[in-house]
């Protein structure tokens, strides 16, 4: 099995592990291949990446390992907790050693999506907004390259996902982005071109808290979390770095 260490990929990883742990696999010889760091590569993003020289995946396949029952029956109970809608378990899990580091790291790093204590965004789309108001307007693709390749220390989504995550933020009444222009006519990541609102602003200095702000209708999941307008949501205390139920 070849897997990244972002949390997209170690997620699967999990939910492989939580139906294999089931299986007999006494007759199975089950090897891993995850690395989040590659020689002469300053900001590693991904197996992916390596694949146009074939010497670097000879070299992970030979520092390949064989996936031991510890680690089949952490990455299942890792999966167990993202299934829940209590995100305690899952930060549990993140914290002290384990036969899966990358994994624990990439727990945390999914838990910065719940909405943060300061402000009810998640991370990146705080992330998002200090790139599109450092170097706005931007259209989508702009804002994700920079996402990718400065801000996010574990890139994980991919664009459509990314785009996703952005239009409630110029969709609101009252809005976090603005849409300065549009051509409907282009692939969906480059159709609008947005900079930041003076609501947008307010938020990235805690003056606002976008759950109380955005439309109703709008609404996201971390895992089997739902984040919600206009009722007590779970949330990410970075003072603490633990998740926190109210606000």
């Amino acid at each position: 099995m070849w897997f990244e260490h972002d949390p997209f990929d170690q997620l699967c990883f999990a939910y492989l592990l939580a139906h294999l742990v089931d299986c007999n696999l006494e007759q199975c010889k089950i090897e891993l291949v995850q690395v989040d760091r590659f020689p002469g590569i300053k900001k590693f993003i991904g197996i992916g990446y390596l694949s146009q020289s074939p010497e670097n995946l000879i070299t992970l396949w030979q520092q390949r390992t064989n996936v031991s029952s510890e680690m089949m029956a952490f990455g299942a109970r890792c999966w167990q907790a993202f299934t829940t809608d209590d995100p305690t378990e899952l930060w549990m899990l993140s914290q002290g050693t384990s036969p899966l580091p990358l994994m624990q790291q990439a727990m945390l790093r999914m838990l910065k999506e719940l909405p943060w204590t300061m402000n009810g965004l998640s991370l990146t789309e705080q992330l998002a907004l200090e790139i599109i108001a450092r170097d706005g307007p931007l259209d989508m693709t702009r804002a994700f390259h920079f996402l990718n390749t400065e801000s996010e220390s574990m890139s994980f989504l991919g664009d459509i996902m990314f785009l996703s995550a952005m239009r409630p933020l110029w969709q609101s009444e009252v809005a976090a982005l603005e849409v300065v222009s549009l051509n409907i006519d282009a692939p969906p990541m480059l159709r609008q071109t947005v900079q930041i609102t003076d609501t947008g602003r307010g938020l990235m200095m805690g003056q606002y808290n976008w759950l109380a702000i955005c439309n109703p209708e709008h609404e996201r999941w971390v895992g089997n979390i739902r984040i919600s307008h206009g009722r007590k949501n779970w949330h990410w205390n970075p003072d603490n770095g633990k998740p926190e139920f109210g606000y």
